[in-house]
């Protein structure tokens, strides 16, 4: 499951073989994990692999995955927009901005390509760099 909200870039994946069940937080931006921790109130280790494809981890097992996961669904109920929201933390300059931004587009390109509505949003697009 990929998540993108104001607080970064997550995936999180079933570690295989782990009993009870585990789940692995990953980011490409240590310092996500570092507020997304902080926020939910979890002070799980973050783990550095620099040879894997996300450079930082952390490893939830069941009740603090439920803890994050209410967390999260706290956070969508307070949310209004998501692109705002990470504006409003990280800046309408931010890579996370950006990142939010393309996917949003990426989105509505393919609502287009599968028969969704051809409305047109030109003018909520931002400028390329």
């Amino acid at each position: 499951m990929v998540v993108i909200f104001r607080h970064g870039l997550f995936s999180c994946v079933h570690v295989q073989a782990t009993t009870p069940a585990t789940i692995a937080v990953r980011a490409r931006v240590r310092q996500h994990l570092v507020d997304l921790l902080a926020a939910a109130e979890l002070s799980e280790r973050i783990v550095t692999t620099p040879t894997k494809d996300y450079h930082f981890r952390v490893h939830l097992g069941p009740d603090s995955w439920a803890t994050l996961l209410a967390f999260l669904g706290k956070t969508v109920e307070e949310t209004t927009n998501v692109k705002d929201s990470i504006s409003a933390l990280h800046g309408h300059d931010s890579d996370l901005y950006r990142l939010a931004s393309d996917v949003w587009h990426l989105g509505l390109k393919l609502q287009h390509q599968t028969g969704g509505p051809a409305r047109r949003v030109s003018a909520l697009r931002r400028p390329r760099p």
